[in-house]
């Protein structure tokens, strides 16, 4: 009988830590990426690959903030780009977010500093890192670095110099060593874009189990060129 007890305590608690490992996990998952992604329709696509451009459209916005599950709609758009120092380089993929958006989701990784500071014209020069890339190049809060953004044509790739004004940590290696942020419109500026093209949407919702079901509803109220997917789908082997 002790040897049961003993045994079925044991499993209660594997499980209890599982489930609660896997909670918090999604979580972050779901604060740095959001619940939903509109973009371009892509078949194929890998989840580090750029984004094909689209246009905003402030009407689909507006019928996706009608949807009583959804909590916020953000724009972004990512840039494959290296980083450089005078002792070593690291490549990142830049993930451009506008002045709106909902940095409240990502608070509780922020470290060090603040996020970025958005001019009101041209494009901010400050960057936020991960603890890992930091680390990797020997930088440090408020140092100023070379990002080198990787050119789809062929072409050289277009240097910038970036002031590092926050340090972040989410405690999963798949972000943590690849992800960087900054703002929209210079990823918007490198890709030649104009000011309404943007690379997708993150959608946020009340409850991510709701996202199969909230994806299905508004993948029939987007254009016909555009997709959407759940966090689920865009890293599946998280």
């Amino acid at each position: 009988m002790v040897a049961t007890i003993l045994s079925v305590a044991v499993m209660i608690v594997a499980f209890g830590v599982t489930n609660g490992f896997q909670q918090t996990i999604s979580q972050k998952i779901f604060n740095f990426w959001g619940h939903l992604r509109v973009q371009h329709f892509q078949p194929q696509r890998v989840a580090v690959a750029e984004e094909l451009p689209i246009e905003k459209n402030d009407t689909v916005v507006q019928v996706l903030q009608q949807n009583k599950n959804i909590t916020s709609v953000n724009s972004f758009a990512t840039k494959n780009a290296i980083l450089k120092t005078s002792e070593t380089i690291e490549g990142i993929l830049f993930k451009g977010v506008e002045s709106n958006y909902n940095f409240k989701q990502l608070q509780q990784f922020l470290q060090q500093g603040r996020w970025m500071r958005y001019p009101d014209s041209g494009s901010s020069n400050e960057i936020v890192l991960s603890a890992s890339t930091a680390n990797q190049l020997q930088v440090k809060l408020g140092d100023a670095l070379l990002i080198y953004f990787i050119q789809n044509d062929g072409s050289a790739p277009r240097a910038r110099k970036l002031t590092i004004c926050g340090i972040y940590k989410t405690g999963i290696e798949e972000y943590d060593k690849l992800i960087a942020l900054g703002d929209l419109r210079l990823v918007q500026r490198l890709n030649n874009w104009q000011p309404n093209q943007i690379g997708g949407y993150e959608i946020f919702i009340d409850d991510y189990k709701k996202m199969d079901a909230v994806n299905e509803t508004i993948f029939y109220q987007l254009p016909k060129e555009w997709n959407s997917h759940t966090i689920k789908e865009v890293y599946p082997n998280i």
